[in-house]
């Protein structure tokens, strides 16, 4: 299902904690192989930014969280482009 391959396509990035942060049905290109996720002009890297860390090193915790809340804002943006495009 189409709405399966977009998922999948964002959870990807962001398993390389890359955020895209710019959902668009323009960015979403069907190609024979599948979904691909194009214009990362807006997009961030998380390892970049420093905003990864590992958990317990000095207060460390609190950018991980970081990171989880904007995956988790991306995920969200990503359920209302799926809804909008009546693919859900």
């Amino acid at each position: 299902m189409l709405s399966d391959q977009i998922r999948s396509a964002y959870a990807a990035l962001h398993a390389r904690h890359i955020i895209h942060n710019d959902v668009e049905p323009r960015h979403i290109l069907l190609a024979k192989t599948g979904v691909k996720i194009i214009d990362f002009d807006r997009a961030k890297s998380m390892d970049d930014v420093g905003v990864r860390v590992v958990v317990g090193e000095g207060g460390g915790g609190r950018e991980v969280e970081r990171e989880r809340e904007e995956v988790e804002r991306e995920r969200e943006e990503v359920e209302r482009l799926i809804r909008r495009c009546g693919r859900g």
